[in-house]
């Protein structure tokens, strides 16, 4: 996994790139960090409600297979601020994600 492009879009928006390359098959859970919402991404026009929360933050569990080629997978998401963020609160992560490949 590797982050190709991380843009703020404005004051308090951020848009990231993540390429998953060299697999088959991929699983991955994905978490926003404390401070951010998912409200964007490449996967479906509209982000579906999640079915489970860590530690109170929405997670969302994708899975990828395409046989025996592999390819690079590109996950764009688009990340605002809560606005109750504080601005020491900047400094913890962003997103958690757990890969299995």
């Amino acid at each position: 996994m590797e982050i190709i492009q991380d843009e703020f879009i404005s004051q308090s928006r951020r848009r990231v790139t993540f390429s998953f390359s060299d697999a088959t098959h991929l699983s991955t859970v994905f978490s926003p960090g404390p401070q951010y919402d998912l409200v964007k991404w490449s996967l479906t026009p509209e982000i579906p409600k999640p079915m489970t929360f860590y530690q109170g933050r929405p997670t969302y569990f994708l899975s990828l297979g395409e046989g025996y080629s592999s390819s690079v997978w590109k996950l764009l998401v688009t990340l605002p601020e809560k606005e109750s963020c504080h601005w020491m609160e900047r400094k913890t992560r962003l997103v958690d994600i757990n890969l299995v490949v």
